[in-house]
């Protein structure tokens, strides 16, 4: 069972008790479907995570900026964080910890909705360091 629902499947047999939420923008491609765990085809970024448990665990099984995911899971309050997808250095389809790490980089090309996005994640962040400043 390679991806389709292989790393749900682990974890609900590694912790059966847990209540676990897939994301996955394409659900048709899942080969193992539990009646246990939530699925959402949602962004994690547009997620709803205002009631989330202090010992709540992210496990990123994505194509994705790792910094980015990982900035975004804190933003959310998550402490626990694991990145499945860590290509070798100078291989993959997006920036990974190894990359990171190597300080390698990470070549493509810029598009428009990157350029925004980007604003918007900084006036987020900017907004939240003002809120502090004025609470000290």
């Amino acid at each position: 069972m390679a991806h389709g629902g292989q790393g749900t499947w682990l974890i609900e047999k590694v912790l059966p008790q847990a209540k676990i939420l897939s994301i996955d923008i394409n659900l048709n491609h899942r080969k193992y479907i539990s009646k246990k765990v939530q699925y959402s085809t949602i962004d994690f970024s547009n997620q709803n995570f205002l009631n989330l448990p202090k010992n709540s665990l992210v496990f990123f099984e994505c194509h994705k900026n790792a910094v980015e995911r990982f900035k975004q899971a804190k933003y959310f309050g998550f402490k626990h964080m694991v990145y499945g997808d860590n290509y070798p250095v100078g291989k993959g389809d997006c920036y990974t910890l190894k990359h990171a790490i190597a300080k390698s980089g990470f070549r493509r090309s810029i598009a428009f909705f990157d350029i925004v996005k980007s604003n918007i994640i900084c006036s987020i962040l900017f907004i939240d360091l003002s809120i502090v400043k004025c609470q000290v």
